[in-house]
């Protein structure tokens, strides 16, 4: 995949200086969570794979003072 973007000489903004304390990954086959620690600075950071919404009616609340995940399925399947 690539991404459409103004070409930037001096810097490439895709690319993060700083561990961020939440990173969601979208678009995947079916949602998964997990802290992995952050390297150098020490820290936390949760990695949050979100599905595609459209295939399985799921969505991701995260709670940001705790850094808690819940997934919430809507449709008809338990």
């Amino acid at each position: 995949d690539t991404l459409a973007c103004y070409p930037y000489k001096d810097r490439d903004p895709f690319y993060l200086d700083r561990s961020p304390h939440v990173y969601f990954a979208g678009n995947q086959p079916k949602y998964g969570a997990r802290t992995v620690e952050r390297g150098g600075a020490g820290g936390k950071t949760l990695v949050v794979s979100v599905p595609s919404f459209a295939t399985t009616g799921t969505m991701v609340l995260v709670n940001l003072r705790t850094l808690e995940c819940h997934p919430i399925t809507f449709g008809d399947d338990p």
